[in-house]
């Protein structure tokens, strides 16, 4: 940049500087009564005037108003996109952050179903246990129920049995068998 033009009706002034600054490191503070200048030079070079010799020259200002023109609209430009891209990086960060709350979010929900699943199915567990033991100490209680209403065993004694001896000598023939009967 090699133009300074300050505007503050009804003045205007403009400088054409001898060589180019760096406009990211200059500033220009405009005061009520005066304006104060910051400038950094581009290069390391001396300048013996501030401004350039030919400013005086018509040609030479509209050159460098036109060219100041363009480099501040590129200027501009350039500002503008770096701008969207930083704030296209802020948002995609926002939505990259966003997805791992929503990851770390869907990871804990997951893991207290799982947990209550697991507290679930010992809860049940432990019923079913708890009624098998409960249908067997009802089994119990109705044997011994029912072990109260039986009557007592008979008392237990001997029953002597004495055969007739066989009055034929023969063994059992079916010819004869008539004649045994009576």
């Amino acid at each position: 940049m090699k133009l300074f033009l300050i505007s503050s009706p009804p003045h205007l002034w403009e400088c054409f500087l001898f060589d180019t600054i760096d406009p990211e490191e200059s500033i220009v503070r405009i005061g009520s009564d005066n304006v104060a200048f910051e400038i950094q030079k581009s290069g390391e070079e001396i300048w013996n005037n501030l401004s350039h010799h030919q400013a005086g020259c018509e040609s030479y200002r509209k050159a460098q108003r036109e060219a100041a023109f363009e480099e501040n609209q590129k200027y501009l430009q350039n500002l503008l996109e770096s701008k969207l891209q930083k704030k296209q990086n802020v948002h995609k960060e926002s939505v990259r952050k966003q997805m791992e709350l929503d990851e770390l979010e869907r990871k804990t929900i997951e893991k207290e179903k799982m947990l209550e699943n697991q507290r679930v199915a010992a809860e049940i567990k432990r019923k079913k246990e708890q009624l098998k033991a409960n249908m067997i100490a009802e089994k119990r209680k109705q044997l011994q129920q029912l072990s109260e209403k039986l009557p007592p065993p008979r008392k237990s004694s001997h029953i002597t049995v004495s055969f007739t001896p066989r009055v034929f000598p023969t063994a059992a023939r079916e010819s004869q068998e008539a004649e045994e009967k009576r």
